[in-house]
């Protein structure tokens, strides 16, 4: 396949991934109904994160993740230079071409297509198992409380029963007369000592038979028996076993007015923006002025000119964001338009800007030698048209596209592809070809 795969094809399907794991759930809805209806996914801002995370009350965070860094991490410039110079061909010493490949350009414009388009939906789905996940520990931790209710209530009723039959057995051996003996020991022993001959009192009423005992109760009282009131023994021993009622829970705290707690909401969301803008301030100046530091110390010749290229393509690089940013905005010129006029019009420019570099770094090659000047051409090629295009954003348009009129992403998809390589062709392959001779 030679270089079918071109050097930023990894880079390219890791920002579609990260561009389809950071989609809104009502994207998601959109494009997977059936996975999203059991999640109820379609209202958060961010799918892959908890629904109380303090990430999905950030919607500049979101836009500038999918914006500027899933934007920058892909390059659309880069794919369509390697499909152009594969079909020109790249000059070896001065007046030779290696050759042409259109062979293996048809290829790469397939490959920098399926493999972005790939990483976009494991990007998604990976959001939608994420967001499956998150809500299955939610049901979870609201059926804890639950279960450990029952666990409780199930704990009290044992430790009611049990609490219960001590005060019982307590009862019975208070009912033991003089001597340690009880009620029923005394009359066991007054029984025997009555002369024999004599008939034992006939039960009245509870005797039920041979071997019942009858429901009289005697206590020893002045060296006699006396028959107790059952009446009084039942109340007696069901206070004795009556349950423990339990104390009624505290009062529920009182939630703190709406009004208070709306304004500390808005106070914290505010707070959260400035730290954001702050702390993405402070990373630019910190890299623009680290950049401009090294950038001035490798300018001479025992450091390497790759780290001056580095420090050039990120003081360039924001320039070509903030251009996508605003052209950005021509997407929605037109209702139901199929052309998605800002990342049309980002790509073609950035593509145009490095076909004219790498022209000037092919025709002046020689008399720019490896100073500041290749560098800087370098650096525009790179930082600027690299964070100008975007295939993120590009393969994402595709997709919607594709699910309302598959024609409709056909069409932008060839559009967004032949007038760039057409483009090439003249800006850079008329003057390597006419250089060759």
């Amino acid at each position: 396949m030679g270089d079918t795969l071109f050097y930023d094809f990894p880079a390219n399907v890791l920002g579609s991934f990260f561009i389809g794991l950071l989609s809104t759930g009502a994207n998601l809805a959109a494009l997977y109904p059936s996975p999203c209806a059991t999640t109820g996914i379609s209202a958060l801002p961010l799918a892959f994160a908890p629904r109380g995370s303090t990430l999905q009350n950030h919607g500049e965070l979101h836009l500038g993740l999918r914006t500027g860094y899933c934007g920058s991490l892909t390059t659309f410039s880069s794919w369509l230079l390697q499909v152009v110079v594969l079909m020109v061909g790249r000059a070896m010493p001065p007046g030779k071409l290696r050759g042409t490949h259109w062979v293996q350009a048809l290829w790469a414009i397939y490959l920098g297509m399926a493999g972005p388009l790939l990483g976009l939906v494991v990007g998604q789905h990976t959001a939608i198992a994420a967001a499956a996940a998150w809500e299955a520990a939610g049901r979870q931790r609201q059926q804890q409380p639950k279960r450990d209710g029952e666990l409780s209530a199930q704990a009290t009723g044992t430790a009611t029963v049990a609490a219960g039959a001590v005060p019982a057995s307590k009862s019975a051996a208070q009912a033991a007369g003089p001597g340690g003996k009880t009620a029923a020991e005394a009359a066991d022993s007054d029984s025997a000592a009555e002369p024999a001959g004599q008939a034992a009192p006939a039960c009245t009423g509870t005797c039920s038979g041979t071997g019942d005992i009858p429901s009289v109760v005697l206590e020893m009282a002045d060296g006699d028996l006396r028959p107790v009131s059952t009446t009084a023994s039942a109340s007696a021993t069901a206070t004795a076993i009556s349950p423990h009622v339990p104390s009624p829970p505290p009062p529920p705290l009182q939630a703190p007015p709406r009004s208070s707690s709306r304004r500390s909401i808005a106070v914290s969301v505010r707070d959260g923006e400035l730290l954001i803008d702050l702390a993405a301030g402070c990373v630019l100046c910190t890299l623009t002025g680290v950049s401009l530091a090294y950038a001035y110390a490798d300018r001479t010749p025992p450091h390497a000119p790759d780290r001056q290229f580095w420090w050039w393509s990120i003081l360039l690089g924001p320039a070509g964001c903030f251009a996508r940013w605003h052209l950005s905005r021509l997407n929605g010129l037109r209702e139901g338009a199929w052309l998605q006029y800002g990342t049309f019009a980002a790509n073609v420019l950035g593509c145009v800007l490095v076909f004219v570099c790498e022209a000037l770094l092919f025709r002046l090659g020689g008399s720019l030698g490896g100073g500041s000047q290749r560098v800087a051409l370098q650096g525009l090629m790179v930082g600027t048209a690299g964070c100008l295009t975007t295939v993120s954003t590009y393969v994402v348009e595709i997709q919607k596209l594709a699910l309302t009129s598959p024609l409709a992403a056909y069409k932008y998809f060839l559009v967004s592809t032949v007038v760039p390589v057409s483009l090439g062709l003249l800006v850079y392959g008329i003057p390597v070809w006419l250089g060759t001779r």
